[in-house]
C-alpha cells in the first residue's frame, strides 16, 4: 500500500511539474510587431504669383502690384470718367496638398466710413468692381485648387464713363479701398464641381 502511494504520489508530482511548465511557458509568451513606414514629406502652399496689368487698363497704378507674403495690394488714381484698371494674378497651388476655396468675400470702404461686404450691387453707381477668375466664371467656396497646379484671376476696378460733371466734382479726393479675402483649405468633400481656369 505504502509503495502504492508513494508511486501515485511521484506520478502526481511529475504531472505537477509538466502542468507547472506549461503554464509558465503560456504566461511567459511575448508577442511582438515591429513596422517601419516611410511617409513623403509633405508640403501646404497656396501663393499668389505674377500680378500684370492688363490690355484693359487705361491707367498706370500710382505704386507697383505688390505682393507681401499671402497679400496683393495696388493704389490706382481713377482720374477721368472712364478710366479702368485692370489686372490679373495668378493663385498657385505648388505644394502636393489638394486645395479648396474655404470663404471669399470682398468688401469697400469709402473714406473713412464701415467697411461693407459687396455683394455685386451696393456700391455706388459710379464705381464698377469685380473679382472672378480669368475666364469670367465666378469665384466661389468649396472651388478646388489641386496641387502643383494655377489659376488666374482678374480684378477690375473703373469709373463710370457716363459720370455726371456734377458727381465727378463731389468725388474728387476720395478713397475708397477695396478687400479680398480669398481662403483655402485642405480639399475635402465638399468640393464644387466647377473648373474655374483649371485645364
Amino acid at each position: 500500500m505504502r509503495k502504492m502511494n508513494k508511486k501515485n504520489k511521484l506520478l502526481l508530482l511529475a504531472l505537477l511539474v509538466v502542468f507547472i511548465g506549461v503554464g509558465y511557458a503560456f504566461l511567459s509568451a511575448n508577442l511582438s510587431i515591429t513596422g517601419t513606414t516611410n511617409i513623403g514629406a509633405v508640403n501646404w502652399n497656396v501663393e499668389f504669383q505674377n500680378p500684370t496689368a492688363t490690355q484693359e487698363a487705361t491707367v498706370e497704378p500710382s505704386s507697383p502690384l505688390t505682393i507681401d507674403g499671402d497679400t496683393l495690394s495696388y493704389t490706382v488714381p481713377l482720374d477721368v470718367p472712364g478710366d479702368v484698371y485692370e489686372f490679373t494674378v495668378d493663385v498657385a497651388n505648388t505644394g502636393s496638398i489638394d486645395a479648396m476655396i474655404s470663404d471669399f468675400v470682398t468688401s469697400f470702404k469709402i473714406e473713412n466710413g464701415e467697411e461693407t461686404v459687396y455683394d455685386g450691387t451696393n456700391l455706388p453707381e459710379y464705381l464698377e468692381y469685380s473679382v472672378k477668375y480669368a475666364s469670367g466664371t465666378d469665384i466661389e467656396p468649396n472651388h478646388e485648387l489641386k496641387a502643383n497646379t494655377t489659376e488666374t484671376i482678374k480684378v477690375r476696378v473703373a469709373l463710370d464713363a457716363n459720370i455726371s460733371e456734377q458727381q465727378f466734382q463731389q468725388l474728387i479726393g476720395q478713397t475708397v479701398q477695396f478687400n479680398v479675402k480669398l481662403d483655402y483649405a485642405q480639399l475635402d468633400d465638399s468640393v464644387a464641381t466647377q473648373t474655374g481656369n483649371q485645364p
